[in-house]
């Protein structure tokens, strides 16, 4: 029998080329000065995180000179939890709080009080910045209370509006480094329940109010004596909470 030739299938051409597609590529990008600086940026900071060896070293030293300063006698230190220092050790390459993730590993090692350092303190660390720890070591024992408050300005048509919120002591305000961000610090720290807000429970006398109001922010806002009489003073309290005074003795202490 004759083979049957196989008929020639024609060539595929190659694909050709979207124009438009090529148009549109990414072009190799230009180096600006903006680009010029984040190299060094981001040098800066991989430099301040801590290696190993950093960190060993100090929470060595630190550690002992917690327990030191505690009073903390031999017998009783035993060995950390490691549910607590493993995450803690890495915690304290890059977190500026490395003081604080000391003393919670401390605590671990008090055989009588390492059933207060709980796992959850990390996390709470975690989402703490220096000026908010200044805070809460300033706070009044449980069950003592500071003055909180709010400033609303009367509009027309019956609407109101706070121009002032979370006013609080000029004696914390001082502790912080940026002190505008002392309405955000208190709420945070009303997020984790380290501090809360009582239920219907205000200062009976009037100073502590009238205090916050003498700080020179408010001053500043309320020469307008028309704007002055327009303003209504929301009066509040803020507490160290349980969980807030458990926190601040195992990492704050």
């Amino acid at each position: 029998m004759r083979k049957r030739q196989q008929s020639e299938r024609p060539q595929r051409m190659p694909p050709r080329t979207n124009q438009r597609r090529a148009a549109a590529a990414p072009r190799p990008m230009v180096p600006t000065s903006k680009g010029a600086v984040l190299p060094s940026t981001f040098s800066d900071l991989s430099a301040r995180i801590w290696d190993m060896a950093q960190v060993q070293a100090y929470i060595v030293g630190t550690v002992e000179e917690i327990l030191e300063r505690r009073q903390v006698p031999k017998h009783r230190v035993c060995s950390p939890s490691l549910e607590i220092t493993i995450p803690a050790i890495e915690a304290m390459r890059y977190s500026p709080l490395r003081h604080e993730i000391a003393g919670l590993i401390a605590s671990t090692m008090d055989a009588d009080n390492a059933d207060q350092a709980h796992p959850s303190f990390l996390s709470i660390l975690r989402q703490l910045t220096e000026d908010e720890v200044r805070i809460l070591a300033a706070m009044p024992s449980n069950g003592r209370l500071l003055p909180l408050a709010n400033l609303w300005i009367n509009l027309p048509g019956d609407r109101t509006e706070c121009v002032l919120r979370n006013i609080a002591p000029a004696a914390l305000a001082k502790l912080c480094r940026v002190k505008a961000r002392i309405p955000q610090y208190i709420d945070n720290l009303m997020r984790l329940q380290l501090i809360h807000e009582p239920s219907g429970v205000k200062i009976k006398d009037a100073r502590p109010y009238s205090n916050l109001m003498r700080q020179g922010f408010a001053v500043e806002l309320l020469k307008d004596p028309k704007l002055r009489r327009s303003t209504t003073l929301e009066k509040r309290t803020i507490a160290l909470s349980g969980i807030g005074e458990a926190f601040r003795n195992v990492c704050l202490a």
